[in-house]
């Protein structure tokens, strides 16, 4: 099973509006940054990341209900630590149960 991760979201330029676009809820939502012409960055990689450098505070305003359920990296992190050493210490017949060891947060 692959480690859950929060969505970063993507910039985008949208005609004349640098657009923010993620999922909440299950659906698309756009949200206007600013107009072009208030950050003319190029429309290209670069650009894109300068303009989230810009809008950091909003953009992190805007994921932090749609990465609310995702848990973050140090509590999985603990998480597995602490299985990986229940597994590591058993032994015998308790061995074979510790595959059926199952993690679950919420």
């Amino acid at each position: 099973m692959a480690r859950p991760r929060g969505q970063r979201g993507q910039v985008k330029l949208h005609g004349a509006n640098w657009l923010f676009v993620y999922y909440l809820a299950g659906k698309r939502t756009h949200v206007t940054l600013a107009p072009y012409t208030l950050y003319p960055f190029r429309d290209d990689e670069k650009g894109r990341e300068q303009v989230r450098e810009q809008f950091t505070d909003k953009i992190s305003e805007l994921l932090r209900p749609a990465n609310a359920d995702v848990p973050s990296a140090p509590l999985l992190d603990g998480l597995l630590t602490a299985w990986s050493s229940l597994s590591h210490n058993v032994t015998g017949s308790d061995a074979n149960n510790a595959s059926n060891l199952r993690v679950r947060t919420t």
